[in-house]
Formats: C-alpha cells, sequence, structure tokens
C-alpha cells in the first residue's frame, strides 16, 4: 500500500445527463481517479450512490448545483486558454513556411497528445 500512488481528484459538471453518468462509470472504475465533487440541478440533495449505483467509493460524494457556474467557468477559461495558445503556435509554425506541411504535422501533433491523454484517462 505504501507504493500506490495517490489518486486524482475528478469532478463531473452535468452528472445526470448522459455522458456525465457515462464519465462517473469510467470514474468509478479507475484506479487513479477519485469522483469528488458532482454537480446536477436535476438531482439537488441527494448523493451520487442515491442515482447510481456502480459509484463505489464515490457514493457518498454530495451533489452540489450551486457550484456548477463556477466549474463550468473554471472549464470555459481552461479551453479558451488551451485554443488560444495552439491558435498562437499555428501561426508562428505556418508564418514563413512555403507549404502546408508544417500546419499538418502541428494537427498531428494536437492529435497524438489527445489520443495520449485519452488512452490514459480512459482505461478499461
Amino acid at each position: 500500500m505504501a507504493n500506490e500512488p495517490s489518486r486524482i481528484s475528478a469532478g463531473i459538471v452535468g452528472v445526470s445527463g448522459y455522458s456525465g453518468m457515462e464519465l462517473a462509470r469510467l470514474l468509478a472504475g479507475h484506479p487513479r481517479f477519485a469522483l469528488s465533487l458532482a454537480v446536477s440541478d436535476k438531482w439537488a440533495g441527494t448523493t451520487v450512490g442515491d442515482r447510481l449505483p456502480f459509484a463505489g467509493p464515490s457514493s457518498t460524494v454530495s451533489i452540489r448545483p450551486q457550484v456548477a457556474g463556477t466549474a463550468s467557468g473554471l472549464t470555459g477559461f481552461i479551453q479558451m486558454a488551451i485554443g488560444a495558445a495552439a491558435a498562437q503556435l499555428g501561426g508562428l509554425v505556418t508564418a514563413h513556411a512555403p507549404d502546408a506541411m508544417p500546419m499538418l504535422l502541428l494537427m498531428l501533433i494536437f492529435g497524438v497528445a489527445t489520443a495520449v491523454a485519452v488512452w490514459t484517462l480512459v482505461r478499461r
């Protein structure tokens, strides 16, 4: 147990929707992640275990709709920051390029990075 890596806390905004429930199912079975926040206006006042029987250790997490604005604002900020950085990088890479190859390579790098992130976070 001493060598066991610590679990990473994760939160789900919109846990009552299909995507949110599927993400909760994936997190419940993942050895490296622990569900620590669940947001849903439909399920306010209940726990994850009341609504999702597969929740396991996350079943005692209460569903808090009051933090939905903060969570969605933070998610939007992170997405915009990544998009702005990618646009700047794309401009720098293709500024003096004679053809489209640098942009294609940049797209390939982002695609591989996305695949690695998904493979790392969503293991069955």
